[in-house]
């Protein structure tokens, strides 16, 4: 769904997707070849022994929630990349796209507990203060719970981008309540949510650096 929605408007966009359930791979491959005529590049394998090391201008990841990397991916992540050492899938897919594949932009979802678990020294506040400190945080936006399939646990994007300047705030989007449907199946109404943050931005909050910094790097969009 990702890729489609990334080249549904740019046929001619070129991209590469990693995906280990065979079944869902093989899906994406079929969608993509009735919509376009070609799968482009679909590969099944697992992005933590297998990352790409091709240059791309964004990245797009949806990982296993709050999932620990082994002490042999650990080992493996430490020689790829640098400045923050990678103990959950979250450091990968948060550090990975713009030390190893140049990328300007990345969009990860990830659980809300990111923003805020942990304390100083600790797996996700490393992370955070990682995100912080290389001035790579561009907007955080919280969902609506019971969006995802098999969970109602909520979840948010982390957008990040790459040259931004110094003083450029952190975008905090209140998006709990952009759905459509009752509470057991929700989706999400995209429409709604990208027309309020092109428009009114009533639901946007711009806070600086300082402040994430003054509550020990917390990211709790409440």
């Amino acid at each position: 769904s990702i890729v489609y929605e990334l080249t549904k408007n740019s046929p001619k966009a070129l991209f590469e997707g990693q995906e280990l359930n065979h079944r869902t791979s093989l899906f994406a491959r079929v969608c993509l070849e009735a919509t376009f005529g070609s799968d482009n590049s679909i590969k099944v394998c697992d992005s933590t022994r297998f990352w790409s090391n091709d240059q791309y201008d964004a990245v797009a990841t949806c990982p296993p929630l709050s999932l620990r990397l082994t002490a042999e991916q650990q080992r493996a992540m430490a020689n790829l990349v640098p400045n923050l050492f990678c103990s959950s899938i979250e450091d990968l897919v948060i550090s990975a796209p713009f030390s190893i594949n140049q990328a300007k932009l990345s969009i990860v979802l990830t659980t809300v507990g990111f923003c805020y678990r942990g304390s100083r020294g600790t797996l996700d506040y490393d992370s955070r203060r990682y995100l912080i400190e290389q001035n790579l945080l561009d907007t955080v936006i919280a969902l609506p719970s019971n969006i995802l399939y098999g969970t109602s646990i909520p979840s948010v994007l982390l957008i990040c981008k790459k040259y931004r300047m110094p003083n450029d705030p952190i975008t905090f989007v209140h998006a709990e309540e952009y759905y459509t449907g009752d509470n057991r199946k929700r989706n999400l109404d995209v429409d709604r949510l990208i027309n309020m943050i092109e428009t009114s931005r009533e639901d946007c909050i711009e806070v600086q650096h300082s402040e994430v910094v003054k509550y020990d790097y917390n990211l709790n969009p409440s």
